[in-house]
């Protein structure tokens, strides 16, 4: 089975962007396909995140994602860490580290 075909769940996303001196958080993505997974508590460690809000994202190569977007999946917030690119085999895609802040 295709990952995309996995991507259950949709994103919208929105980016920091500064005019002058003020920084305001601009939408980017609406309805993007993706999956949300909690993440293993000894994963969790391992990156620094709290186990309870520690999550991975997966999305299509194609998504506009990079650290420090923020990401709402059903309803729930995530702050990008970092993101992925696995461009390889047959479902190229992007695995992102989120952290819950909802």
């Amino acid at each position: 089975m295709s990952l995309v075909n996995r991507l259950i769940h949709s994103a919208s996303t929105t980016r920091l962007t500064v005019s002058g001196n003020k920084e305001t958080y601009a939408a980017l993505l609406t309805n993007e396909p993706c999956i949300v997974q909690p993440m293993s508590e000894q994963a969790a460690i391992t990156v620094g995140i709290e186990a309870s809000k520690a999550h991975r994202g997966y999305f299509q190569l194609t998504a506009d994602i990079e650290a420090n977007d923020v990401a709402t999946v059903n309803g729930i917030g995530y702050k990008v860490h970092g993101v992925k690119i696995h461009n390889y085999g047959g479902s190229p895609h992007k695995r992102v580290l989120l952290e819950q802040t909802v």
